[in-house]
């Protein structure tokens, strides 16, 4: 630790406050200010790494973030702050940082970011796989489309028994879903053919409309043949699901119907690239847009390991 701090004692950082000690895998120093008005430091050795000196206001947002976790070791869920990906060098982490990178937390992979507002939140680096979660079948139930692009969001959120979906945000969410990323995607399929199939018509159902659930739905039926749907959903936790999950996916129920509205040579093969940006979009709306229908997002915390993919949750893609 004594070579650590020589290391970073040329950013000017104040001298060492009491004795190092041990937190799980890392080494941690509290450091005094240089000067009056000025934050104190904290000095973070974690093996294989750079040290760090982080600024106290920013270990106290790195604390904060995971204090709500399970298992009550907030930077055993986090991890510990290291420099960005590539640099070999001591990294000082001042008070007007706007990212951290973190790791070796229980969490996964991922960092502290601040918004405009000055609100710290603990947020995963994306990373993939094929394995899909126990909730990828929720909302499949006597449906038998041709493709399914769906993605599923898990946002294990503390401190939820309070949430509900009120009629103002319910409201607000069937003013947006007309003009949301997800009924694009559904239009520009089509528009991307040649013909002009509009997702603006959506409904609730059919699965529960509560204050714990929403869900609705967009469907194309030219001639009375659903041709492809939109949907978007959100449950909140159950006595069997901890966690708010959300959900928006794109169906192509009938080829054959869309391809008859679609016209003479109407092509219904999806390529690569038109699966990639529903994908997106469907995250974007299951991952942002459907979240706000339960209230301010900046004030809740993670409460669990969270989020392979990036954004606000665990995310599966389902193609």
């Amino acid at each position: 630790m004594g070579a650590a701090y020589q290391e970073v004692a040329a950013a000017g950082l104040g001298r060492p406050a009491g004795e190092a000690w041990a937190h799980g895998t890392a080494a941690l120093q509290d450091l005094h200010h240089v000067q009056d008005g000025e934050p104190g430091w904290v000095l973070c050795l974690v093996p294989d790494r750079p040290p760090v000196a982080v600024a106290a206001p920013v270990w106290q947002a790195i604390i904060d973030a995971g204090r709500a976790s399970y298992g009550h070791d907030p930077l055993a869920a986090v991890g510990f702050p290291v420099p960005p990906e590539g640099e070999d060098e001591p990294w000082a982490i001042g008070p007007g940082s706007r990212e951290v990178d973190l790791y070796g937390g229980t969490w996964g992979a991922g960092r502290l970011a601040r918004s405009g507002h000055g609100v710290w939140r603990w947020q995963p680096i994306p990373r993939f796989s094929l394995n899909q979660g126990r909730c990828a079948t929720n909302w499949t139930a006597d449906q038998t489309p041709a493709l399914r692009l769906r993605a599923v969001v898990n946002l294990p959120w503390a401190g939820v028994d309070g949430l509900e979906i009120t009629r103002d945000r319910r409201r607000q969410l069937e003013q947006q879903l007309p003009h949301s990323v997800l009924a694009g995607a559904v239009t520009l399929l089509s528009r991307r053919r040649g013909a002009e199939l509009p997702a603006v018509g959506w409904v609730r159902g059919p699965f529960n409309n509560s204050a714990r659930s929403a869900g609705y739905t967009c469907t194309i039926a030219p001639e009375g043949r659903p041709a492809l749907t939109a949907a978007a959903m959100l449950a909140l936790p159950s006595p069997t699901e901890s966690t708010v999950v959300a959900c928006a996916e794109v169906r192509v129920e009938d080829a054959t119907a869309w391809a008859a509205a679609l016209g003479a040579g109407g092509e219904t093969q999806l390529g690569l690239d038109e699966v990639q940006a529903v994908l997106l979009d469907a995250w974007e709306t299951a991952a942002e847009l459907l979240p706000e229908i339960v209230g301010n997002q900046s004030a809740l915390r993670w409460a669990a390991p969270s989020p392979p993919v990036g954004g606000g949750g665990r995310c599966r893609w389902i193609a």
